[in-house]
């Protein structure tokens, strides 16, 4: 796991535990909507503005935008009343198009859509506008309902914060292995080419030796038998040295 995938999965992780504090704070009976609410805004925009400082050199801004986003809301905040359903319900609406911005602009940074991750980040801000929209509707009701209410919708949205990093780590996983495969595959393929060569050179090296045994022996010269005089050779001999007596007598 890089360090890009590690920082967003801690921080989908914080969302979750805020949001399920959240959650929990009805039974716990603090009803006040208005506190609950900056510091759940405070804290979404704290954390992503963090994350996005630990991971500069991806070169994804998304976290400054969405601390943006959160200062905007907190800035607006201070001239409507939260106490009233319908101003709460509007900061939510405008809280949650400006986050669709981002999240639609931090969707275009693979670059590819037939990347996986890519479309994973698309079935998020689907989800991301659905659940904020249920959640817009149901904030007609007491208190408690409210808290309540955002509790639920914080808690999905760190949820769908964790699952892009985890995603992510399983796809590279399943690359890493494939890889691996290639390359093990590769090593067996080599491996197999230099053992037909030694193979080969192992058939060749006796073929070579009884070729410098041939040569061998037609280079080394023969033995020369004496040869043996014929009859015939012998009587020619045997006339000549006949011949010499006789001239050797006439001369006497």
């Amino acid at each position: 796991m890089n360090k890009r995938t590690l920082v967003e999965f801690i921080t989908g992780w914080l969302l979750v535990f805020i949001g399920g504090i959240v959650t929990i704070l009805p039974i716990l009976h603090f009803n006040n909507v208005r506190s609950t609410f900056i510091v759940i805004i405070s804290l979404y925009g704290i954390i992503h503005l963090v994350k996005n400082f630990l991971i500069l050199n991806s070169k994804e801004y998304s976290g400054f935008s969405t601390a943006l986003t959160s200062l905007v809301v907190l800035i607006l905040m201070l001239f409507l009343d939260i106490k009233e359903p319908w101003n709460l319900a509007l900061l939510l609406f405008i809280w949650i198009i400006l986050m669709s911005l981002t999240k639609l602009t931090e969707s275009d940074y693979y670059h590819d859509h037939r990347n996986k991750l890519w479309l994973l980040n698309v079935v998020n801000l689907i989800l991301f506008i659905m659940t904020g929209l249920i959640t817009t509707i149901n904030l007609f009701y007491t208190e408690e309902v409210q808290i309540l209410i955002l509790g639920f919708f914080f808690l999905i949205n760190g949820i769908l914060d964790v699952m892009d990093p985890l995603v992510a780590f399983i796809i590279s996983k399943e690359n890493d292995e494939k890889i691996e495969l290639k390359k093990a595959i590769q090593e067996l393929k080599i491996e197999n080419v230099e053992e037909k060569k030694n193979e080969v050179k192992v058939v060749k090296e006796p073929k070579k030796t009884q070729t410098r045994k041939t040569t061998s022996k037609k280079v080394s010269p023969k033995k020369t038998s004496p040869k043996k005089e014929t009859p015939e050779k012998k009587t020619t001999s045997k006339k000549t040295t006949s011949k010499k007596a006789t001239t050797k007598k006439s001369t006497k």
